[in-house]
Parts: C-alpha cells; sequence; structure tokens
C-alpha cells in the first residue's frame, strides 16, 4: 500500500480542490427556462412586495436551495430574512387645494397630481405659502445652489424637474448626462435639508424627453411600501403639466414667461403668492415580506471566513392599472431572469464537487421595486459581517437579444471589481464598453441593488450585456433596447410572450459563473478605487468590525 504523509495528504487534497474551482460547468437552458417559466407565469401574478404571488416565489427559491443542500443563513435557521413592512396607498378621494386670495381650486390624485409618496406624513391640513426655488438642486461640487439666500422653512416648494441643461457645454453638471441631482428623490431630500415641508415638481419646458402622464400614472398607482422606520413628514407632488400654469397665476412671471426664462438659462427665486393644502385618504396595512438566503462555506482555512454576495431581486410590480385588458406585470426581464440566473448559479455552485476557498452568499432581495428595500434591509442585518464581505456582484435584467460580444461592469469604475472582470473578458474575447450616454451610468449604478452594498462599504457590480452582437448592429442593439425601455419596462408586456434567447441567458450565465468563480478563488481583496465615493465606508466598516 502506498503510504503518503499527513502534508502530501493536504497537499494533494489542496490540488483537487483548486482544479474543481477552475472547473467551468456550463449553466443549463432548460433549468433556466424551467425557473423563468414559473417565476414569470401569471400565477404568480406580478411577484408585488407583500402578495401571496411573492410568496409562492420565495417558496419555489427556497425549495430549490434546500434540495441542493446549501445551508439556510436567514432567520432562525431557516431559508428566510423576513422583514417588517408598512404599505400605504392612496384613494381617490385624496385631494390639493390651492387657495388663492379669493379662489379655491381642488385637484383631483391621478388626472391632476401623483403622489410621490404616501401615508399620514404627507398631510398639510392649513395651507402653506408656495416658493419658486429653480431645480431644487444644491450641489457644490459644481458651484450650484437654487436655495442661495432662500428661506423656505415651513413652505412647499416647486420645482422643475431634471437639471440644468446646456447643449453645447460639456462641463456644467455632466454635459448630457444627468446626475443624481435630476432624481426626484434627489430634490426631496435637498427640500427636506432646507426645512421644507412639501414639494412640488413640475415639467422642465427643456426637458429632451417627453413627459407621458399616463406612464407616471401606472408607475405611482402601486402601493408605497417602506420599512417601518420614522419617515419624515413632506409632501412630494408631481403635477400634471396641464395644471402648471394654476401655480403661477398670481406669481411675478407666467409659466410661460418662466419657460423663457428657463431657456435663457435666467432663472430666479421668486413666491408664487399661492397657498397649498392637501388632505389625503389612504389604505395602511402592515405586512412582512422576505429575502431569500443562502450560504456555502469556503474551504480554504485563510479565506472561508470572507464572503462574496451574489444577489438578484425577485420582486416585481403584482397587480396595477389594466394595459389592453392585462393587469399583471409580470416582471420577466425586471427581474425573474436575474432570479433564475441566480438559481442556477446556486446550482452550479452547489455541487459536492466543487469547492472553493472564500464562502458564496446567494440572497433573493425583496423590495427592490420599492427603493431597495430587501437589500437595505439585508445590509443593515448581514449574515457575515460587512467588512469581511469583498465584493458583491448584483443580477438585475438582461437583453437576451443574441450572442452578445460585449460587456458593461457597470460599478467597475468604482474598484478592483472592474480589472478583474476586464482580464476574465480579455480572456474569453469579449470587448468591455461603457454604458451609452442616454443610459446614465451614475443613476443606472444607483437604481438596484448593488448601490445599498455600496454604500455599505463594499465593492460592488451589476454585469450587462453590452451592444456588440453577433447577429446585430450596434445601432439596431441600442434601438431595440431603447424600444424595450419605453414600450415593455415596467407594462404588462414584460411577459414570457416575449421573444427570449435562453441560450443569451445560458452564456450570460457561464460568464457570471467564471466570473464569480474567480472572485472565490484568488488571493487579493478587490479595493475601492481612490476616487470611489463609497470608499471610506469600507474603512468605518473594518475599524468597527461591523
Amino acid at each position: 500500500m502506498l503510504k503518503i504523509s499527513l502534508f502530501s495528504f493536504i497537499l494533494i487534497l489542496l490540488l483537487h480542490t483548486t482544479l474543481w474551482a477552475q472547473f467551468q460547468p456550463q449553466a443549463n437552458s432548460d433549468s433556466l427556462k424551467k425557473y423563468l417559466n414559473f417565476l414569470g407565469s401569471d400565477k404568480l401574478q406580478g411577484r408585488g412586495t407583500g402578495s401571496p404571488g411573492l410568496q409562492k416565489a420565495a417558496a419555489f427559491i427556497s425549495d430549490h436551495l434546500h434540495r441542493w443542500q446549501l445551508k439556510p443563513a436567514g432567520d432562525n435557521n431557516t431559508y428566510f430574512q423576513h422583514i417588517p413592512m408598512h404599505g400605504s396607498l392612496p384613494l381617490p378621494q385624496s385631494t390639493l387645494e390651492l387657495h388663492f386670495e379669493k379662489e379655491r381650486i381642488y385637484l383631483n390624485l391621478s388626472d391632476d397630481f401623483l403622489l410621490i409618496k404616501t401615508g399620514v406624513q404627507t398631510f398639510i391640513p392649513k395651507p402653506v405659502s408656495l416658493v419658486f426655488a429653480g431645480y431644487g438642486i444644491v450641489a457644490p461640487e459644481y458651484d450650484y445652489n437654487d436655495y442661495l439666500d432662500l428661506d423656505v422653512s415651513n413652505k412647499i416648494v416647486v420645482v422643475l424637474d431634471g437639471e440644468p441643461w446646456y447643449e453645447d457645454n460639456k462641463g456644467f453638471f455632466k454635459g448630457n448626462d444627468q446626475t443624481l441631482y435630476a432624481l426626484a428623490e434627489s430634490k426631496i431630500r435637498t427640500a427636506i435639508s432646507r426645512g421644507a415641508i412639501g414639494t412640488v415638481i413640475i415639467k422642465n419646458a427643456t426637458e429632451q424627453t417627453a413627459f407621458n402622464w399616463q406612464k407616471k400614472k401606472i408607475e405611482y398607482s402601486f402601493e408605497d411600501v417602506s420599512l417601518p422606520a420614522q419617515v419624515t413628514s413632506h409632501l412630494g407632488v408631481l403635477l400634471n403639466p396641464d395644471k402648471n400654469e394654476l401655480l403661477f397665476k398670481n406669481a411675478p412671471f407666467s409659466y410661460q414667461q418662466l419657460i423663457q426664462k428657463e431657456k435663457e438659462h435666467k432663472l430666479v427665486n421668486f413666491d408664487l403668492n399661492l397657498k397649498m393644502g392637501f388632505n389625503g385618504v389612504f389604505t395602511h396595512r402592515q405586512f412582512k415580506s422576505q429575502n431569500v438566503v443562502a450560504v456555502k462555506m469556503g474551504m480554504d482555512d485563510s479565506l472561508h471566513d470572507s464572503y462574496v454576495v451574489i444577489g438578484a431581486h425577485y420582486d416585481h410590480l403584482g397587480i396595477g392599472i389594466p394595459v389592453n385588458g392585462d393587469s399583471i406585470y409580470n416582471g420577466v426581464m425586471d427581474n425573474a431572469v436575474g432570479t433564475a440566473v441566480l438559481l442556477e448559479l446556486a446550482r452550479l455552485f452547489s455541487r459536492n464537487n466543487y469547492a472553493a476557498r472564500r464562502s458564496v452568499v446567494f440572497v433573493f432581495f425583496c423590495g427592490e421595486e420599492k427603493g431597495l428595500l430587501g437589500s437595505s434591509y439585508y445590509t443593515d442585518h448581514p449574515y457575515a459581517p460587512l467588512y469581511k464581505t469583498i465584493g458583491m456582484v448584483n443580477v438585475d435584467g438582461l437583453s437576451a437579444m443574441g450572442k452578445f460580444l460585449s460587456i458593461i461592469p457597470l460599478g467597475g469604475n468604482y474598484s478592483g471589481l472592474g480589472r478583474i472582470l476586464e482580464e476574465l473578458a480579455a480572456e474569453n474575447g469579449l470587448k468591455v464598453e461603457q454604458i451609452p450616454s442616454n443610459m446614465v451610468a451614475d443613476e443606472s449604478f444607483n437604481r438596484s441593488d448593488q448601490v445599498s452594498f455600496a454604500q455599505s462599504g463594499i465593492p460592488s457590480i451589476l454585469l450587462l450585456e453590452g451592444f456588440l452582437y453577433e447577429t446585430l448592429s450596434r445601432s439596431q442593439a441600442l434601438e431595440k433596447n431603447r424600444k424595450w425601455f419605453e414600450n415593455i419596462y415596467h407594462t404588462p408586456f414584460d411577459d414570457l410572450k416575449q421573444p427570449l434567447d435562453y441560450n443569451a441567458i445560458r452564456r450570460y450565465t457561464d460568464l457570471l459563473y467564471a466570473y464569480c468563480n474567480r472572485l472565490l478563488n484568488i488571493s487579493e481583496t478587490p479595493q475601492w478605487n481612490e476616487n470611489a465615493p463609497f470608499r471610506y465606508k469600507f474603512f468605518q466598516n473594518k475599524a468597527e468590525k461591523r
């Protein structure tokens, strides 16, 4: 019998582990199709947060994780991380009141205005004054301040949507690319910080994209869901452009004069000589939704206590306003497909003959569509301490238009995760490209679950297919993508009836597996780049061992 020393045995075992870690299995197209056909089906009724359909999806996911013998990483040795939530939905009786000196006008919900956030914190029973505050932006890095010498305490501010735009100016803000300051949420946060009790957002006359009120009605028709933390009292309103002129009826400038001033970049602040009140009627509910979490521990004594998180949100919008008779917002590409990919990755990594050096945490997030609630909750209640989590890879939406020849590492410019992906892309003959100018990189990165991890100090990335395809020109791919977002995104048409290329989904899954496998087995730890806005949080986590 051959005798070997304990050292030699361990060496052989480590070599065996390394070989398996480097082995590249292929994702199974039939498995991906099976997952997707269930998650995107009408019987799950769009997987709305807090709905029976989402509970069915959670059970489906956990059943597979259990079958693959992955370790539960939720509450009480289960796969579920239970998250308390609060839901609120405004009723048609809710009214917005405009108080002129000798006249009172009532505006109707949906037809005349929409609520950005809902609930009792939005009530303004006693009418308060309105003041126009430009774009409602304070951006020190651009030397821009719409609130300079303006006192808006206990008032409602009226602001333009978007941000200043100069056709021939590439240096102001980000030129043609919008920044986070253009988002309604940013404008509301700024108004709150200045003491305002409400924000009314009106159409920016020079905005380059069309303002489709019907789409806005659908977008804001779903239940508003939040974590049960104390919510700051503030009214957030999006006004129908047809009603804009009413706000300037008694103001120093008419709405048409404001448009001209905007075009000439000569906006000024002024009182609107008008008061506004809001009487909201809402339905409320308290409920729990679930993240689904599992882990496979690493095998390297020196690295098994470091973690890579791979995540995807499995919720969508649920039941909403019917479009062409269809009221189920299935969310197949947003994000049943990402959930299916994550399930297949979990299956591949769960193989008995696979052993990585680091540990991998699989997190299926709920509440992404309601404001990244699931990922925010996870980073506050992580399975492993944040300072031991070296990176987060998110899976959110695929194009699946055919064999892709390029990839976009959204967030790759912030950390070493981008460099590692570039190396892998080069090895696989893929080109790395940047996100097109009409898809704002910062805004896109901040609109999915990876940003919750980035803000918590963890290098994070979202891997997208690029716009180079074997069977499509770049212009054709861009046009198809534009039409999808214009006509299908967040509509009932994002269902299983749309064309789906399962070979493309499988190829994406294989690439993602290779990338995550590399993160799980490299010795180095990805670091934030010097210019990354999230870098300070990483050092804070490490110092506090959070």
